[in-house]
């Protein structure tokens, strides 16, 4: 039911499959979706296993990447981001949240000062102390007042209640310059409700997952902006506004001791603990689980895919990958 409530596109499209294949073989298929096991993970340190000439990467060589939870990985080249020397990896591995933090704050308009933040998980966190060591003035929001009191630590003006009285209040009735939304919620009240303390032409920026039935009236009156914020940035190249930029000018705010991020790893664990990887306990103030890999004999033969020369052995092709296929 949850999932139906998450996602009521795929609820139209399970109901077209009703209509063309039958209640018993959709009943099948969305059974085989839901019992498939989800592949875990998106960030990562680790270290080549082959030098690699051609993307200037060497032997033993560290890096950050978007790899899933595993010993090894074949990486996408794009997402490959070289660590400094200087930077610890427990802190290079928090990457992809911080590329994702330093995307929506990239939206944020020029001659910018006053910004609402939403949400305060782990994202959030990791958002307001970027715009903190960019000079940002921050007002903050969350339900949890204990994330309300450790953002605080970091120079943000908490808020327990009347949100829009106070930064109306504080920004002397104008309002913010942007609002971000980091949070986490199915509510289309959180994105509506930020229109009545994001100034006039203002712009709302949502970095979490939140409902977007949008009140036209309100974004009308007062011409205000919104923006989805694309992710950690754009995983096709390695220029201006991609990926790679944005976590990049990451390690470097963390190199200059502008940033910091290691009190936000909440547990450690390795695979001798496998059974309790995947628990969390439920205290608020758990944001992140560090896992280590014990890999020592790396063959790299494994892991770079070879041409297979000898094509007579191919007795099968298989055509379609979808939940039958598997």
């Amino acid at each position: 039911i949850d999932k139906a409530r998450q996602q009521p596109d795929k609820v139209k499209d399970v109901i077209n499959k009703i209509k063309s294949s039958g209640l018993l073989d959709t009943y099948k298929a969305v059974k085989n979706k839901l019992d498939y096991p989800m592949t875990m993970g998106y960030s990562a340190v680790g270290i080549t296993t082959k030098a690699y000439e051609k993307y200037n990467l060497n032997k033993d060589q560290r890096i950050f990447t978007n790899s899933f939870h595993q010993e090894e990985a074949l990486i996408d080249f794009n997402m490959c981001v070289e660590i400094p020397d200087d930077l610890d990896s427990k802190s290079a591995v928090f990457g992809a949240i911080g590329g994702i933090a330093m995307q929506s704050i990239k939206c944020i308009p020029k001659e910018s000062k006053n910004i609402v933040l939403i949400g305060l998980g782990l994202l959030g966190q990791i958002t307001l102390r970027i715009l903190r060591a960019k000079g940002y003035h921050c007002i903050v929001f969350d339900l949890d007042i204990k994330k309300i009191e450790l953002a605080e630590k970091y120079g943000a003006i908490g808020v327990r209640e009347n949100l829009t009285e106070t930064v109306l209040n504080y920004t002397k009735g104008n309002g913010a310059d942007s609002t971000i939304i980091a949070a986490a919620s199915q509510s289309n009240e959180i994105i509506n409700e930020a229109t009545s303390y994001t100034k006039r032409k203002g712009k709302i920026i949502s970095s979490g997952v939140i409902g977007l039935n949008l009140i036209r009236d309100k974004f009308f009156k007062k011409q205000i902006e919104l923006v989805v914020s694309n992710s950690s940035g754009d995983k096709n190249h390695k220029g201006e506004g991609s990926s790679y930029e944005n976590i990049k000018h990451f390690f470097e705010l963390i190199l200059l001791n502008k940033l910091e991020v290691l009190d936000l790893i909440s547990e450690e664990t390795n695979l001798k603990n496998s059974d309790s990887i995947y628990l969390f306990p439920n205290n608020s103030m758990f944001f992140s689980k560090l896992i280590k890999y014990e890999n020592i004999n790396r063959r790299p033969d494994q892991t770079f895919l070879k041409q297979n020369k000898n094509k007579t052995k191919i007795k099968v092709g298989l055509i379609g990958i979808g939940n039958f296929a598997m």
